[in-house]
């Protein structure tokens, strides 16, 4: 299994309980600051008050990066 597929593994197991967490709004892969891939967590709020929120099982497993995005609004 490639580090890609075992992000996309545990994103696909995590996913709907991280979207969960008041002032998540998005969650998928991408590549952290030094060119790594991770769990990249977008919110609506500052992610300091995101962070004690996530699974610890998460936290564990792969590098997560949480990302401040704002609202995210569907548009006609």
């Amino acid at each position: 299994m490639t580090d890609l597929e075992r992000l996309e593994e545990i994103r696909h197991r995590f996913e709907a309980q991280l979207m969960g967490i008041k002032g998540v709004v998005s969650v998928g892969l991408g590549q952290g600051p030094e060119g790594k891939m991770c769990i990249i967590i977008g919110t609506s709020v500052p992610p300091k008050q995101i962070m004690d929120k996530l699974p610890e099982e998460l936290i564990g497993r792969a590098d997560v990066r949480l990302e401040y995005v704002g609202n995210i609004e569907v548009q006609d």
